[in-house]
């Protein structure tokens, strides 16, 4: 069975050389750097050279989950202020 989960050193080099310890997994740390839309747009840039569908669609996921948390932490931010 194939694999669906890119490699992390064909996106590697992608990312800000953050500390990759500070996070949980990779997931999150992918999650976390995916938030930044240059970032994402590099990520994305990437993927689609690959032209694999399967990583294709992860990637989406995967900017579309970094999207969501990103929008939910802003939506926090804003409650929290407005008390």
């Amino acid at each position: 069975m194939r694999s669906a989960i890119l490699k992390q050193s064909s996106i590697g080099k992608i990312f800000r050389r953050e500390k990759m310890s500070t996070y949980k997994s990779y997931h999150s740390y992918l999650i976390n750097s995916l938030k930044d839309p240059a970032e994402a747009a590099a990520y994305l840039d990437a993927v689609f050279e690959d032209g694999d569908k399967e990583h294709i669609l992860l990637a989406l996921k995967n900017v579309a989950e970094a999207r969501k948390s990103a929008i939910e932490g802003n939506k926090q931010t804003e409650t929290k202020s407005s008390q």
